[in-house]
């Protein structure tokens, strides 16, 4: 396992905290750094009509309490009525495929493609994790805590792998979804810093199977969306590349006369080592077909990536700080070390919400509206840090994030039903308010807006009544102290 350094070493598994106060934000430090691993080995490798082609597929479902939660697994085993087990995948012990959780909230990613697996009805599951680390913020005296919860090698005992019914394996290819349950996967009550101490990590999981439809329209059969990360390869075929993301999964894909590109013209600007941020259909296969490939800071390459929820921004000193979910790049292994400053950088919103000119509010990110507890993916060029200089950020983008809350009013604003959401203290808009530049009017309520394009993935697919706990994935904007969002998703919400 290779490991990247910071003040909370995640190969060393130290049990950490910070206080971040209003004097030290200059000084503080982020946090979370990668490990990563092998290449992994499926449970055959061999594909006849006894065998299914299969994609595991990574995603979580829980509330605002963890901000993070980062896993390195080694293995899932499937075990059928007979007790035969057979091996999905396998990583070298040594190493495990990393993948973090929070930001999949409702939004599933590719895990493992390429899977063979054998015909037949599986009755239970494990998994072998190498280690499991998560980060909670929370407040004290003076300031704002961000600590390391558990840390470490994870016992077989600690791991639980639920399958709600029995995995019945058949056909020419099938998704498995491998859901993350939070609130399960660790005993954390609170984020205080008398009680963080004793927190455990006891990864817990949902497993079942998902359809993959021949043009999915939505993130239960098959569609993606926001996925981020390096072109680490192109094919010589003109119309392919591969990316890695940034938290450990590498995707193949392919583009079409239908993907959209942003940012660019065509396939043929696309280059190793630029960012890109893609919307793609898995195929049978395993492999995935863009629909929108938005590539930035062309012509630049071998930029560093950080993808996370700001948690403060000083306007007088132009500087920022984020808790990474996603890093990678020349400096990952002392990017955090450093905040960066953002006086020359360049502000932009994601594309994969294609209505913001339809919004009956303006929706603007800037350096004047940027405000803490947004999501953003920053670039940087930086390739070489000269203490105590800043790491310099090219681009920030806005992109979309999953908030839990509970609706408690509905109105109607032109084409867009209007839900008044509120949240709970420990979600990042209330708690961090207080720790930046932008002041908001209610931190604590987040106006969602939602039209036609919407996806409803709520039980009962439909509109939501007051009262209703539920999860919201989209863009928010700070519109003049008020926050709201441009809703892409709606989820069942998780209890708080």
């Amino acid at each position: 396992m290779y490991c990247a350094s910071s003040l909370f070493s995640k190969c060393s598994l130290l049990k950490l905290s910070r206080i971040f106060t209003t004097a030290s934000l200059v000084s503080a430090v982020a946090l979370i750094s990668g490990c990563g691993g092998g290449g992994a080995s499926s449970g055959s490798q061999q594909n006849s009509a006894a065998f299914t082609l299969g994609t595991l597929i990574a995603t979580s479902t829980g509330n605002d309490l963890i901000t993070s939660y980062r896993i390195a697994m080694n293995s899932v085993t499937l075990t059928n009525k007979a007790g035969k087990s057979v091996p999905l995948f396998t990583y070298p012990a040594s190493g495990g495929l990393n993948a973090e959780f929070i930001h999949m909230n409702g939004d599933p990613e590719p895990f493992v493609t390429g899977l063979s697996i054998p015909q037949d009805t599986y009755v239970s599951a494990t998994a072998d994790i190498a280690s499991a680390y998560g980060v909670c913020l929370g407040t004290v005296s003076g300031g704002i805590l961000v600590a390391e919860l558990g840390g470490g090698p994870v016992s077989a005992s600690s791991v639980t792998v639920n399958l709600p019914q029995p995995l019945v394996i058949g056909g020419n290819n099938i998704g498995l979804l491998l859901d993350m349950q939070t609130a399960q996967s660790s005993n954390l009550v609170a984020c205080e810093e008398n009680s963080i101490g004793g927190v455990k990590l006891t990864p817990t999981f949902n497993l079942t199977t998902m359809p993959i439809a021949s043009t999915p329209t939505n993130t239960s059969n098959g569609r993606f969306s926001g996925l981020r990360g390096l072109i680490t390869s192109l094919d010589s075929t003109g119309s392919g590349f591969t990316v890695t993301a940034g938290d450990g999964p590498t995707w193949p894909v392919n583009t079409n006369g239908s993907t959209v590109f942003q940012g660019i013209t065509s396939f043929a600007q696309l280059v190793t080592g630029i960012p890109v941020e893609m919307d793609a259909n898995l195929q049978p296969d395993g492999s995935l077909v863009a629909t929108r490939v938005a590539a930035y800071d062309i012509p630049a390459s071998d930029l560093n990536l950080l993808t996370g929820p700001l948690i403060y921004a000083n306007a007088q000193y132009n500087v920022l700080g984020q808790i990474e979910t996603a890093e990678q790049g020349p400096l990952q292994a002392s990017f955090m070390d450093n905040d960066l400053t953002y006086q020359n950088a360049n502000f932009q919103v994601s594309g994969q919400l294609a209505n913001l000119s339809s919004l009956p509010f303006t929706a603007d990110f800037s350096a004047t509206t940027m405000t803490n507890g947004q999501n953003v993916w920053v670039s940087s060029s930086t390739q070489q840090i000269v203490y105590p200089t800043y790491i310099a950020a090219s681009t920030i983008t806005l992109v979309p994030q999953t908030i839990n809350g509970s609706v408690s009013s509905v109105t109607t604003s032109g084409n867009f039903t209007v839900y008044t959401v509120t949240l709970a203290s420990y979600d990042l808009f209330p708690l961090l308010a207080n720790n930046g530049s932008n002041p908001l009017t209610n931190p604590g309520v987040v106006e969602v807006y939602v039209d036609s394009n919407t996806q409803l993935l709520n039980s009962g697919g439909g509109a939501l009544a007051a009262g209703k706990l539920a999860r919201f994935n989209g863009l928010v904007f700070d519109d003049n102290g008020a926050l709201r969002m441009d809703c892409a998703q709606i989820s069942d919400g998780v209890a708080e």
